[in-house]
């Protein structure tokens, strides 16, 4: 059976202008960050793949599981966006995989995925070990994205820092100290 369409959706202002009626009537969704601060579901409920940086990835959960709890959003997949086999899970640096594994069974990272597709894993080890530069999570999920079979891939709210780090939305919640997108 083939995917639907899917439209990858990041934190940026455009995110605000959607144009609704250029979309596919029927569509996944991919998320990141703390996009639940968001004024209103401008992509629906229904999040077919979350993606949560390492560093603040169980603060996320944490918030996701009270978003679940209280159906305001439905998560399929759960991704926690990597740039390394290692990462710095709160303050305990690990392989990424393993405490996934131990801690949120069925989550996958992004690292692992991104290897499996050759050019833009060269892609990526040329930018980080030369130019200290690495992929954003909104990369990332395109990324994943392809590597998952997605042919139709929509992308808004990923401006790439035009106008500086940041998003449209105020950050705020009661269940963890915010913590900047990495």
């Amino acid at each position: 059976m083939p995917l639907k369409p899917l439209i990858v959706a990041g934190n940026g202002p455009s995110i605000k202008n959607l144009n609704y009626s250029l979309f596919p009537p029927d569509f996944d969704v991919f998320r990141c960050n703390q996009f639940y601060f968001e004024d209103k579901y401008y992509l629906g409920k229904e999040v077919k793949g979350v993606f949560f940086n390492a560093q603040v990835f169980d603060m996320q959960m944490k918030t996701a599981r009270e978003l679940s709890l209280r159906q305001e959003y439905y998560f399929e997949d759960l991704f926690c966006s990597t740039i390394a086999p290692f990462m710095n899970f709160g303050n305990h640096y690990t392989h990424a995989q393993d405490y996934l594994d131990k801690h949120y069974p069925g989550a996958r990272n992004t690292y692992a995925l991104l290897q499996s597709l050759e050019p833009f894993y060269k892609l990526y080890t040329t930018r980080r070990n030369f130019y200290q530069q690495h992929f954003t999570t909104g990369v990332m999920m395109i990324i994943v994205a392809i590597v998952l079979g997605y042919k139709e891939i929509y992308c808004a709210g990923l401006d790439f820092y035009l106008e500086g780090l940041g998003h449209f939305y105020h950050a705020k919640s009661p269940h963890f100290t915010l913590a900047p997108d990495c």
